[in-house]
């Protein structure tokens, strides 16, 4: 061994040679420098693993939504084709009468149906059970009015005009709203 230019102990073949004591400081500095990277390995494991939890998190909450938006729009889809299918089986007939015939009714049928029972039904809201003659008719008008404006009752309020004596009595003896325009004629059951 010898002592090169810089000071340092140099062993055969021009190698670096180290005393027990700087042996001991390398073997320390050397063990601390892989702890550090294994320190620094851990945690960039650690930041991925919670950014893929995080990224999971999040696929599953979009996923979630996705689920939830598709029941919804399925469950939206399944009320518009019934209500379509009750429009179009549509026919009048009610279940307590099985031997009533199969013809549906017309549009123009329907639309006198429904502004009877709207115009009787707002009647008796506004009035419920009254005695007075007058004031059915005075609700009656005063709602009849109201359902001309729209262009589709008219026909149908002029018909409960021509009709009223009638359906006031009806009203009177204290019958229900659909059995007015059945009595009326406005509301039919369809025939064979």
């Amino acid at each position: 061994t010898y002592k090169d230019a810089k000071g340092k102990w140099r062993g055969p073949g021009g190698r670096r040679v180290y005393t027990a004591k700087q042996q001991a400081r390398r073997a320390l500095r050397k063990a601390e420098r892989k702890a550090a990277r294994e320190a620094r390995r851990a945690a960039r494991e650690r930041r991925r693993a919670e950014k893929q939890a995080k990224s999971d998190r999040r696929d599953q909450r979009d996923l979630q939504k996705h689920l939830e938006w598709r029941q919804r729009k399925l469950e939206q889809k399944a009320r518009r084709d019934a209500k379509k299918r009750v429009r179009r089986d549509y026919s009048g007939i009610d279940p307590d009468f099985p031997g009533a015939g199969w013809r549906q009714h017309t549009a123009e049928e329907i639309e006198d149906c429904v502004t009877c029972r709207y115009v009787w039904l707002q009647v008796e809201q506004d009035i419920g059970n009254t005695q007075m003659e007058d004031n059915v008719y005075d609700a009656f008008n005063q709602n009849a009015l109201e359902a001309m404006k729209q262009p589709i009752f008219y026909p149908a309020v002029q018909i409960m005009y021509d009709a009223v004596d009638d359906m006031i009595g009806d009203y009177m003896d204290g019958l229900a709203v659909n059995q007015i325009c059945e009595n009326s004629l406005l509301c039919r059951m369809p025939e064979n």
